[in-house]
């Protein structure tokens, strides 16, 4: 599925001209059109927006029906729908709509000024959660990876392991492990410094990196102390790598 980094709404209607266009100008707000529910169903399959705007000039009984589709899509129900009425609005039409994921329905003559501050909103809203978890997973990243050599910690090989050993169990996939240190290392340190034992320790990781597989992991366990976790290997590959 195609997205954009840019908040999008998707405008369906048979008005292109509701005043919707200009308003997403003025935020910096992508704006995708569709003039009928089948074009809207098209655009939602291959593209992720943010919200979703229907002008009730839509017709009622396709409105209904692309609101019942949206909302049994998984990637979809839960993107919030404003609808942008017309005079003929009545309670009986807020009812209909009570069990679809509408997050509001204007009818007032200033409908654009509510619309924008409700957009203004919502685009900060969605762009504070987006910050939140990219810092989430950069500090998930930070918390499994050794800092110096770039392999897994203590806490990325459990990850690793768990889904290793979850994989043999469903399918029978055989893993195996490599366990090794590097010989007398304390006297790099002793004789050279712990500068030059830390590029000792991360040339090793670099040299070991490059010799394993992209699905196999490098744990840096402790000090001088390596493990490589092989997915989808028996021992004569182990031994091999």
């Amino acid at each position: 599925m195609n997205s954009s980094s840019k908040f999008t709404i998707l405008n369906i209607g048979t008005n292109s001209n509701n005043g919707l266009k200009e308003i997403c100008e003025t935020l910096n707000i992508l704006e995708i059109y569709a003039d009928n529910a089948e074009n809207a169903l098209e655009t939602l399959m291959d593209t992720k927006v943010n919200l979703i705007a229907i002008d009730k000039s839509c017709n009622y009984f396709a409105m209904i029906k692309l609101l019942e589709m949206i909302s049994s899509d998984v990637e979809n129900k839960g993107t919030p729908i404003i609808i942008i009425a017309d005079d003929s609005y009545d309670e009986s039409f807020s009812k209909d709509l009570a069990e679809f994921n509408i997050l509001a329905i204007y009818t007032y003559t200033n409908w654009q000024n509510q619309v924008t501050n409700l957009l203004s909103f919502i685009k900060a809203q969605t762009q504070n959660s987006l910050a939140l978890r990219c810092e989430l997973n950069e500090s998930e990243v930070r918390n499994i990876v050794d800092p110096l050599t770039g392999a897994l910690n203590r806490y990325g090989a459990e990850d690793s392991y768990i889904n290793l050993t979850s994989r043999y169990a469903a399918y029978n996939e055989t893993f195996s492990l490599i366990m090794m240190d590097i010989d007398h290392f304390k006297r790099v340190n002793d004789s050279h410094g712990h500068d030059v034992g830390d590029e000792v320790l991360i040339e090793l990781s670099a040299l070991i990196q490059h010799s394993i597989r992209s699905n196999d992991k490098l744990i840096r366990f402790g000090g001088e102390e390596f493990f490589i976790l092989l997915s989808n290997a028996d021992i004569d590959i182990a031994v091999e790598i």
